[in-house]
């Protein structure tokens, strides 16, 4: 008697959306042309040596599978920005800071600029001119008096004999 196969992808084994996504897009995972308890047997039985080092690594691998995920999803709340129109942006900054031009964003990436009150982009940032902008408040009179104040200190240091 001939067993009827049916095609399973993983979507019919109860697995959790940040890794379904991973499979979806075809980064682990495939889809096994395969009588359905066959299917379900191979994805609930551990491969000897794969199982260990997931079981161990679960959730870095998981972090990582929805990292990428979870920053679109906040580049989109927050700020209204596609991952496409991000990375234009920083594209049109020579993948620099707007303000330092420095090439290193800081151990958390580019921080995204934008005013308070109107949300607007206004470009991305290393993680020092950022909080240098939140600690002035975002004033343009503050940024002036600090710039006033370093160039006058600097030539008086100079001056002195």
């Amino acid at each position: 008697m001939a067993r009827s196969t049916t095609e399973i992808s993983m979507k019919d084994l109860d697995i959790p959306d940040d890794i379904m996504s991973a499979l979806m897009e075809g980064k682990i995972g495939r889809t096994y042309k395969k009588s359905k308890q066959q299917a379900i047997k191979e994805a609930t039985t551990p491969n000897r040596r794969t199982s260990t080092y997931y079981q161990r690594n679960r959730v870095k691998i998981l972090a990582r599978l929805a990292a990428g995920a979870r920053r679109e999803q906040r580049l989109k709340l927050k700020y209204g920005l596609s991952l496409e129109a991000y990375n234009e942006l920083l594209k049109r900054q020579n993948n620099s800071c707007a303000i330092c031009e420095s090439p290193h964003a800081g151990r958390n990436g580019w921080c995204v600029d934008h005013c308070h009150e109107t949300n607007v982009t206004r470009g991305l940032l290393c993680t020092h001119c950022n909080t240098m902008l939140g600690l002035a408040r975002d004033d343009p009179k503050i940024l002036d008096s600090a710039a006033l104040y370093i160039r006058s200190c600097g030539m008086r240091l100079r001056s002195i004999p």
